[in-house]
């Protein structure tokens, strides 16, 4: 039988509890307004800020020409000239190039024959909803040069080149051909889970040190803040390991996901991701006084990394404020990472940006947490 008297006092004593945690409260108002406006007003699936490079071998005025109009829709950054296949791949693996875009020498030439110019069209389908965004934009580009005339085209001898033949853009996707929503996904779907263990977990840890009063027994013991940040996120990070190996494999072995990198090379990488979220999940546990703080402020944190991370929706596409912000999320750079090593083939080299980032991160929170635990003692 519910005794609703004891019912109605417990109810009053969290409600008067909660009231007291400013704290809490004001996280509770920020989340619904913060993702309000992301959502509203930031986040989109129409491509902007395309990265892409430029194979021009036929170097004439028409080539330039479809170059620039192609900058001209808005939603491409400046190309980078490369030449040869070493220096494409490259750019794809290194995340420089959502698409690559080969004149072949002689498509004047050809037109003007009467004949049919080929572009080739080569699309990063690691990321699908960017590499057809692009592909879709430069063939309309290319269909619209041929067919639209003045004033898109700068010369009347321009346009009766045109007029004499046809463009046509053969299109390949490189990594993904079936550009299937399911490798992409997967392929950093460890990237959430560990960011889920390390902030939930670690964020509790210091918390569960002060409501059992060992708070200050820990820090009077003759510890720097390495010790402690080590001696508390090991577990998380064998924990943190065992699920990336597990993931990895059932992608590999179970979804008949192409594994093109070194799984090696990805072990090596993910281990500053995994000490920066840890160390991450500390400090929120250090400045919360209760472990709903705590929880409250890690699940917030992780709702923004994952919506800032390239996970879900591709930042590029983001105002160039929210675009910026995104890269202080570690997520972010294991999204990276993952996606580099695991679904282009990229070397720990090549992936020198995300990882040199991830450690960086991590030696700030080493300083943050260290002045915490020292005001924590005064």
């Amino acid at each position: 039988m519910i005794s609703w008297h004891n019912v109605k006092a417990l109810f009053w004593k969290e409600t008067i509890r909660l009231r007291r945690d400013k704290n809490t409260i004001r996280s509770i108002i920020a989340q619904p307004i913060v993702f309000l406006i992301i959502y509203g007003t930031m986040i989109t699936y129409q491509a902007l800020n395309i990265s892409w490079v430029v194979e021009d071998h036929d170097r004439t005025e028409l080539s330039r020409r479809l170059v620039a109009e192609v900058m001209a829709t808005g939603r491409f950054e400046e190309p980078h000239a490369v030449m040869g296949g070493e220096q494409r791949l490259e750019a794809f693996q290194r995340k420089r190039a959502s698409a690559a875009l080969i004149i072949p020498e002689g498509f004047k030439r050809e037109l003007v024959r009467g004949e049919p110019g080929y572009l080739q069209l080569l699309l990063n389908g690691a990321d699908p909803l960017v590499a057809t965004r692009a592909g879709a934009y430069i063939t309309q580009v290319a269909l619209r040069l041929q067919s639209s005339g003045p004033p898109a085209l700068s010369s009347k001898a321009l346009a009766k080149t045109l007029a004499s033949g046809r463009i046509e853009v053969r299109r390949r996707f490189w990594y993904n051909p079936t550009l299937s929503d399911k490798f992409y996904f997967l392929s950093a779907l460890p990237a959430i889970l560990i960011t889920q263990v390390c902030i939930a977990l670690a964020s509790a840890a210091m918390v569960n040190e002060k409501d059992q009063g060992t708070m200050e027994q820990l820090l009077s013991n003759p510890l720097n803040t390495f010790d402690i940040v080590i001696g508390k996120t090991l577990p998380y990070i064998i924990v943190a390991y065992t699920m990336l190996l597990f993931v990895t494999l059932a992608e590999i072995f179970i979804f008949n996901m192409p594994f093109r990198g070194n799984l090696l090379a990805l072990l090596v990488a993910t281990l500053p991701f995994v000490l920066a979220s840890t160390g991450l999940g500390l400090i929120f546990s250090a400045v919360s006084r209760n472990i709903l703080q705590a929880s409250f402020i890690g699940f917030f944190f992780i709702l923004f990394s994952v919506n800032l991370s390239d996970y879900f929706y591709p930042t590029q596409t983001m105002p160039e404020a929210i675009r910026l912000s995104s890269f202080l999320f570690p997520m972010k750079y294991e999204v990276w990472i993952l996606r580099g090593i695991g679904v282009r083939g990229a070397t720990l080299l090549e992936m020198w940006v995300p990882i040199t980032a991830c450690i960086a991160y991590f030696l700030a929170t080493l300083a943050i947490l260290s002045r915490v635990t020292r005001k924590t003692i005064a």
